[in-house]
């Protein structure tokens, strides 16, 4: 039987709570609690699948500096669990030539030092990928260590690296309360009635966490869940679609989207629309025909790439949870001392979950931010003014 009482106690186990669990566990042993409502590795949320892309390319500085990080975290992670989570493929980024965004990801890229090359022009391009069909008007970048990392894999192995460091893993346990004691110590309560105690508590909730907030500390926070379609499409030359020789890709004008290589499924590539309708985390349909994004995607893909299906071969769903600015949230929760909460991701997280759990164990810690950039980016007191929401972005 775990001890009730602990020094940290994250709720939510997809790859943020994992991550953070693992970086909490480090820290502070068996006193560090990971408590998750559903079966460990469970697909109702935002971190389950076979592919999501990780890359160095970012048009906002604050995220292209902390992707070094990153990438040195997953590499460790990688190591002590002897777990290979990480497949380099190399990405291109498109976009117009005149879109603000494309160009400061080339600044961030120069800024930061992160390998890359521009093609503007449309052979130069095929002659790398013979596959892909550079639009007039547009530019590509490349960076050689975009890839893709096995999402579900990578939870578990954040989950067995966080276990052998100490942590105490329990799933199937909701959550219906957090509260604090006359001396300060949160109480966590789950839905049996059994109280766990900690001085510190992380939120890592994803898509529920609107709901729990709301919930114990009367705190409305401005985060929507969307589900999006993600789609495989059949290919007529599989090697060519290979890991080996196919680059993660994401385009930067409308239509939003982004896709991996044959990864998941021989013979099928996954190109999916970074947007969705909204959905209720507790209520989700699951359905995953959503015709007005196909149709987004499909003359985009037939323009710009070769020999590729023009209709998906299979659908499925997913679950972001977006921001106004699509930026994260990572704070300490108003009115709730020794809480903090890491969310909306916006669904471009899971790259960075190794880095955000650092970040959320050293303000539990220490109630601060390592770097004052970072904390301006993704504290709540961004939305203190009244709230416009953005056009989507990446």
């Amino acid at each position: 039987m775990e001890p009730s009482d602990y020094e940290i106690i994250v709720v939510g186990a997809g790859v943020i709570g994992s991550a953070t669990a693992y970086y909490a566990a480090k820290e502070f042993g068996n006193k560090a609690l990971l408590l998750e409502q559903y079966d460990f590795l469970h697909r109702r949320g935002s971190s389950h699948g076979d592919s999501r892309i990780i890359r160095y390319t970012y048009a906002k500085d604050v995220y292209t500096g902390l992707m070094f990080d990153a990438y040195k975290l997953w590499s460790e992670a990688e190591k002590e669990s002897s777990t290979k989570v990480y497949t380099r493929t190399g990405g291109v980024d498109f976009g117009k030539k005149d879109n603000p965004a494309i160009k400061s990801l080339i600044e961030a890229a120069k800024k930061f030092n992160v390998e890359h090359q521009v093609f503007e022009n449309a052979t130069e391009l095929s002659n790398k990928f013979p596959m892909l069909k550079l639009q007039p008007g547009y530019l590509a970048v490349y960076n050689p260590e975009s890839g893709i990392l096995n999402a579900t894999k990578a939870v578990s192995m954040f989950q067995q690296c966080a276990r052998s460091n100490g942590c105490n893993l329990v799933d199937n346990t909701r959550v219906t309360s957090i509260t604090q004691d006359d001396n300060g110590r949160v109480i966590v309560e789950v839905e049996n009635g059994k109280k766990f105690s900690a001085k510190k508590c992380i939120l890592t909730t994803g898509p529920w966490t609107k709901k729990i907030l709301k919930s114990v500390a009367n705190l409305d926070i401005p985060l929507n869940p969307v589900q999006p379609t993600i789609a495989y499409w059949k290919v007529d030359s599989p090697e060519e679609y290979s890991s080996e020789r196919f680059p993660v890709f994401i385009n930067y004008d409308k239509p939003l989207l982004y896709g991996t290589p044959a990864h998941e499924f021989p013979n099928l590539i996954k190109c999916a629309a970074h947007f969705g309708p909204d959905c209720d985390p507790d209520n989700r349909s699951f359905d995953p025909g959503n015709e007005d994004i196909i149709n987004d995607v499909s003359p985009w893909l037939q323009k710009v790439f070769t020999g590729v299906s023009p209709t998906p071969q299979m659908t499925e769903s997913c679950m972001y949870t977006e921001t106004p600015d699509y930026d994260f949230i990572i704070d300490e929760v108003p009115g709730m001392k020794n809480v903090v909460v890491g969310c909306g991701f916006s669904g471009h997280g899971f790259k960075l979950a190794p880095v955000v759990g650092t970040l959320l164990v050293n303000l539990a810690k220490t109630g601060n931010f390592k770097c004052e950039n970072v904390k301006k980016a993704f504290s709540l007191e961004r939305f203190k003014e009244p709230i416009k929401w953005l056009e989507h972005c990446w």
